[in-house]
Formats: C-alpha cells, sequence, structure tokens
C-alpha cells in the first residue's frame, strides 16, 4: 500500500541536498525497495531481477571484474552489492543515513558510507575505474549541482575510467539532458560513449 501510494504521489526532486536527505531518510523506514526503485512497487522479486538487469548492463559497458568503483546514490545498496558480486571492489555513498543503514543491514561487511560529493575527496587522484549513478542524478539536477559529481568524476577517474550515469533529470526533455551532459563532458575531459541509451526491459532509463 505505502509503495503504491508512492507511485501516486511521485518522487519529485526537492530544490535542496537537506530536503533531499530528509525524504530518503522517510522512504528508507516507509518503503525502502520503492524508495530506490519505484517501478519496482516496493517487490523485492522485481527489484531484484531489475537489479540484476541493471548490473548485466553495467559489467558489459565497463567489465566489473577487479574493477575499483563507487556506486554514488547507493541507497538501500542493491546495486553496490550485485557490482561486488562480479568482483568489484565497491563503496556504496548516499545522502541519507537511514538509507545507508538499511544497506549495512542488508549487506553487512561491504563499505558503505553516508555523504554527497564531498565524500569523494577520500580517494586519490585516478583512484577510481568506475563511478555509477543509477538513478541518482536528477537529484543533483534539481539542486543545480550535478556538475560537482563529473568535477569530482574526472579527477578520481584513471585513464580509461567510465562515470556511467541512468538517468539525467525527470524533466522529460532528452534533447536538454544530452545537451548539458555533453557540456559537461568537454569541459572536464570526457567522451561520451553511449548517448541516452535505453537498455533495459524492466527500467525505463536512459543512460551515458
Amino acid at each position: 500500500v505505502r509503495a503504491r501510494a508512492l507511485v501516486a504521489a511521485g518522487l519529485v526532486p526537492p530544490p535542496d541536498a537537506d530536503a533531499t536527505r530528509a525524504l530518503f531518510d522517510r522512504l528508507a523506514e516507509a518503503a525502502p525497495e520503492a524508495g530506490v526503485a519505484l517501478y519496482s512497487l516496493g517487490d523485492p522479486g522485481l527489484l531484484a531481477a531489475a537489479t540484476e538487469e541493471l548490473v548485466r548492463v553495467v559489467d558489459h559497458w565497463m567489465p566489473l571484474a577487479g574493477a575499483r568503483a563507487i556506486d554514488f546514490g547507493c541507497g538501500i545498496g542493491r546495486l553496490t552489492a550485485a557490482m561486488t558480486a562480479r568482483g568489484a571492489t565497491v563503496t556504496g555513498i548516499d545522502i541519507a543515513p537511514a538509507m545507508i543503514a538499511e544497506a549495512r543491514r542488508r549487506a553487512p561487511g561491504l563499505d558503505f558510507r553516508v555523504g554527497d560529493v564531498e565524500v569523494l575527496t577520500a580517494w586519490p587522484d585516478a583512484g577510481m575505474d568506475l563511478i555509477v549513478a543509477a538513478d541518482s542524478m536528477p537529484y543533483l539536477v534539481a539542486c543545480d549541482t550535478a556538475d560537482r559529481l563529473v568535477v569530482a568524476a574526472a579527477r578520481l577517474l584513471r585513464p580509461g575510467g567510465a562515470l556511467i550515469l541512468f538517468n539525467w533529470s525527470y524533466r522529460g526533455d532528452p534533447e536538454r539532458d544530452a545537451g548539458e551532459i555533453e557540456a559537461l563532458a568537454a569541459r572536464h575531459g570526457f567522451i561520451v560513449a553511449r548517448a541516452g541509451e535505453t537498455p533495459f526491459d524492466i527500467w525505463d532509463a536512459r543512460g551515458w
């Protein structure tokens, strides 16, 4: 019931980080599965299938075995755990302490940290192979801070590393999204290898 109520209400990204943190703290308690993937309707089985589909795409775009990776906006840790199972060393980061607490409960022993983009200063230059942001960029875009993640990724990723983004915004304007991504990529030394692809059967996300 709670998950369906969330679907009915929608998850409009708040305009600032404090409101985003409060939103996802509430979701972690009310409906954690739906909170990290609204399309799952809170169904753990559907979320598991969607996560497996997601990690297959990530692994195809950037091989995970042996990779050093960050799952930015990790929520309950579903992708962190799935990437770890495929051989990556992964840190999950989320702005909401309650989401991180739920992630630690579900995947004890994995590396989860509370924070926003500033947490990325903990790693040295060129210290990562992969950064994935699955459905977290719309919240940075709403706060007008998306460029901070791109800047951080440009410093953190080794030559040949990858920043993979699924959904840039919820504005319903793919051309505007693509234009913003292309501009940021050019400004910070990225090559856009995949532009707005829709590789999923379960989820309608666009990937870059």
